[in-house]
């Protein structure tokens, strides 16, 4: 039986024109026939062409497999070599590279063939790699490193095999590294052009390379020549130049605007008395104020932990957790990691499943890995295997092993579960109290849970015994279960079942009543607002057209449209000239005219003018007033401190304020002096530090 496997164009190098080849297979055996059809290699081999699974014809010659080794073929049917190499692979320079394995070290060995079968570079070097007219060759030394060096196409020498790596630079260039990690540029007849003073170089662009150093960038030209020193953080092609980008700096300022330190780094980060400084993918660790670097890692991404003193680390599409210092507490391998109170849940990916696990805040693992893990209470962390669901115990132990449909709730040691479709009650210890059964039930406590029957709502204790049932909906508050009437009125009731007091709706029907404050509930009755006590007698008539719940002693009321406030005897205290208010909180409320906010006291003084956009009372009790866009300060009292002209404006509340004005960062005191030029691209305070954090980021600019 005769099948064709593939038709393969290939340039056939001895003549001008191009020729087709086909693969035919017959008896399992593979052949080649030329494009009439006649057969050059009869079916008799186990694959032709190459190695890497590929066909091509390179000088009239290709490969041939067999008892899994490869040779060399011409396409007349001449053996070349015997079939005795375990990797044959053709290159642009028409050279093959083929491996033999050695018998004693069972290591791969590599050399150089012509398309004839004849040995170009000898067997002796376990990695070869060609580029255009150059060999770069690969040892391994008595230390057993890999050593590179470079020869010619013929085997001519022209850099030894003592390098760390040579890398193909184009324009006939190579970047070689030796032991120390540091690179140079070389030619391709071995000519030193620069010292071994780069980090890296990349490959030309238009008679130009980029040079790094620490982090760094600079050009070179294909001679050698510094266009430009390593000072830039990025650069990039822009028409027949180049432009640069400078590094971004960070100061360490006082108050008073005194530089006590200075970094150039992509991101800096401050945990305690430490800085943390990222720059081009390396992460140093400096204490403040000796400024000593005391550790250094690699990282792609660094970033606070919300909330502590920790950092969050991300290398190579992996996530970890540093302290302060650069220790770990989670390594850089975890796909995600959350943090709830103090415990890490991590995720940590494989080619075919993902796992979760959780570990304390010293990085110890809490419990084997599950298929899916996330908080459900300070206690417990639900668990998941199989979709089935458990709990695992903060302390580790598996408290309720995956077993159930849902876990749904847990409360004073019971836990209410989901197990073959019904519900049931087991104690934290994996014990059942309630047997399964098809209504939903809910905890109430230690003793005693509700259970949903239809439309009936009943209290049960943990014997099944019924305590109390309603119709009506029930809520907790505080020790109590509340139920709310048809008729408005609440009854509050005990875990026993009895009724231990009723919150009576008003003397008279009411058509809605809100929840009480400060012992007055509000109450609308024909399209008005009053209030009733907690009896339902009525303390206020319902003669507004809208209230707000009371608020250190005030209550917001609506006459005629507009707002104003009362006291707890219906006396008017501020009189209803607002279009909207606020409750008081501090003895003042915010109050609005005309879409214009301001400030007044329980007498309705006037604290602050009713002429911002917003008004917002700081915890330093000063007051953040806005005015189209822009953000001012100002006393209590409605005295300006700082007027509103600032895009942003946070009151340290230590007499300092960090003000951005057209984009920039800086900081005045609230009596409007300045402490820091408005000239940072943004600005911190640690007060840990006592010191101010600033950055100015690197500019563009066109290198000459």
């Amino acid at each position: 039986m005769q099948r064709t496997l593939a038709i393969v164009f290939v340039a056939y190098i001895a003549a001008t024109q191009a020729c087709a080849y086909q693969l035919f297979e017959e008896n399992g055996k593979t052949g080649l026939k030329d494009d009439s059809g006649n057969i050059l290699i009869p079916a008799r081999f186990e694959a032709l062409g190459w190695s890497n699974g590929m066909f091509s014809v390179v000088q009239l010659a290709t490969g041939y497999k067999v008892n899994n080794r490869w040779g060399l073929i011409s396409i007349n049917n001449q053996t070349l070599t015997p079939p005795e190499f375990i990797e044959l692979l053709p290159t642009e320079s028409e050279l093959i590279i083929a491996g033999r394995l050695n018998p004693v070290t069972l290591q791969v060995t590599r050399g150089c063939l012509s398309p004839a079968g004849k040995l170009i570079i000898p067997f002796a070097y376990a990695d070869i790699r060609i580029s255009s007219l150059r060999v770069i060759i690969c040892s391994v030394n008595e230390r057993q490193e890999l050593c590179y060096g470079l020869t010619s196409l013929n085997n001519r020498s022209i850099l030894p095999v003592i390098y760390k790596h040579i890398t193909p630079l184009g324009n006939l260039r190579f970047a070689v590294q030796d032991g120390n990690g540091k690179t140079a540029l070389f030619t391709d007849d071995g000519t030193n052009l620069t010292g071994f003073v780069f980090d890296s170089i990349s490959s030309f662009t238009a008679q130009r390379a980029q040079i790094f150093v620490k982090g760094l960038c600079g050009l070179i030209d294909h001679r050698g020549n510094i266009i430009a020193p390593a000072l830039y953080r990025e650069l990039k092609p822009e028409g027949s130049g180049w432009m640069g980008r400078l590094p971004d700096t960070w100061y360490v300022l006082t108050a008073s605007n005194q530089i006590e330190s200075e970094f150039k780094a992509d991101t800096l980060v401050v945990r305690g008395k430490t800085l943390a400084l990222l720059t081009a993918g390396i992460l140093t660790f400096t204490n403040y104020p000796q400024q000593q670097a005391y550790t250094i890692l690699q990282a792609d991404e660094v970033k606070p932990v919300p909330g502590s003193d920790l950092l969050f680390i991300r290398k190579n599409n992996y996530v970890g957790i540093l302290r302060s210092d650069g220790t770990p507490i989670l390594p850089p391998r975890f796909t995600r990691i959350i943090q709830i109170r103090n415990f890490w849940i991590t995720e940590a990916a494989t080619q075919h499943t993902r796992r979760w696990q959780l570990f304390n805040h010293t990085g110890h693992a809490v419990g084997k890995p599950y298929h899916y893990l996330e908080p459900f209470d300070e206690t417990f962390f639900k668990i998941r295997e199989n979709n089935f669901e458990g709990l695992l115990h903060t302390n580790g132990t598996e408290a309720l092993p995956c077993v159930y449909d849902r876990i749904v709730e847990h409360r004073q040691g019971l836990v209410v579960v989901q197990f073959r479709g019904q519900y049931g009650i087991v104690t934290a210890n994996d014990q059942w109290v309630v047997a399964p059964q098809p209504h939903r039930l809910k905890i109430v406590d230690a003793h005693t849970y509700l259970e949903e029957q239809g439309d009936l709502l009943w209290l049960k204790n943990l014997n099944g015994t019924g305590l109390y049932f309603t119709n009506n909906p029930l809520r907790e508050e505080g020790e109590y279960l509340v139920e709310e009437t048809a008729v408005g009125s609440r009854w509050f009731i005990n875990t026993q079942g009895r009724i231990v007091y009723r919150e009576m709706p008003p003397a008279q029907p009411a058509d809605w009543t809100g929840p009480s404050q400060e012992g007055f509930r509000p109450i609308r009755k024909d399209g008005r607002y009053g209030f009733v006590n907690d009896a339902g007698l009525l303390l206020i008539p319902n003669r507004y057209e809208a209230v707000k719940p009371f608020s250190e002693g005030r209550a917001g009321i609506k006459i005629r449209n507009k707002w104003g406030f009362i006291d707890y005897a219906d006396r008017i205290a501020v009189q209803p000239v607002y279009d909207q208010v606020q409750p008081f909180s501090g003895g003042a409320a915010k109050a609005c005219q005309k879409n214009k906010w301001g400030l007044i006291d329980k007498e309705g003084n006037i604290l602050v003018s009713v002429r911002y956009d917003s008004v917002h009372i700081l915890p330093s009790g000063r007051v953040l007033v806005s005015a189209d866009g822009l953000f001012g300060l100002t006393d209590r009292q409605g005295n300006h401190l700082l007027h509103p002209k600032y895009e942003q404006l946070t009151d340290l509340n230590n007499g300092l304020v960090i003000i951005r004005q057209n984009g920039k960062y800086g900081v005045t005191d609230v009596n409007g002096v300045a402490r820091i030029p408005v000239d940072f691209d943004y600005l911190l305070y640690y007060p840990l530090l006592e010191r101010f954090i600033a950055v100015k980021q690197g500019k563009w600019q066109k290198i000459q």
